[in-house]
């Protein structure tokens, strides 16, 4: 789960450090638009945080949710730097949104469920050593952008997806605490 968080913390950074960027330099919006386009991103953060939050365990296992929300953020990142400066900007709203619902709403999810599995007495130490190890997304996300914005959201879009296929691989958790086979 901590490789594949790195992958979507490497996702988050991109999107919320570059897309207002990205908008002005690659799409020439003014950068009270491309501002106002990270903001609709930011309230999609916001509701996919206690959406995910609700759905997570009572109608959906966290692991699936998570497998669930990358599938969307790589759709949505792959979107936004493939399609980003060529969409109405009525789709490119709606992509922001949808992307900050997954990128900016999926770490609460995935910090309830690795406490969940941290053994008794030892959430505080593997909560913080997974976000040690994640947090290396918060320099490998920005490398993405060696070449153009665009790109840095397609390469964030493929890190999305290797950290889902991450989350399928197949472990046994019957063996983890509390963890019911899936």
């Amino acid at each position: 789960m901590t490789l594949s968080a790195l992958a979507f913390v490497s996702a988050q950074v991109c999107f919320n450090a570059f897309l207002v960027s990205f908008l002005v330099d690659e799409r020439g919006l003014s950068l009270a638009v491309a501002g106002s386009v990270l903001a609709i991103g930011q309230f999609g953060g916001l509701i996919g945080r206690i959406i995910w939050g609700v759905v997570s365990g009572r109608y959906m296992p966290p692991h699936v949710l998570l497998m669930g929300l990358g599938v969307i953020m790589t759709i949505g990142l792959a979107v936004l730097g493939g399609l980003g400066v060529k969409v109405p900007m009525v789709a490119l709203m709606a992509a922001s949104f949808i992307v900050g619902v997954t990128v900016s709403g999926w770490n609460g999810v995935f910090l309830a469920e690795i406490a969940r599995l941290a053994p008794p007495g030892e959430v505080g130490r593997i909560t913080g050593a997974t976000f040690a190890i994640s947090g290396t997304g918060l320099v490998l996300g920005p490398i993405a952008a060696g070449t153009s914005f665009a790109a840095a959201f397609v390469v964030s879009a493929l890190c999305t997806l290797a950290g889902v296929l991450i989350l399928v691989w197949p472990i046994d958790r019957a063996k983890t605490r509390d963890t019911p086979p899936l």
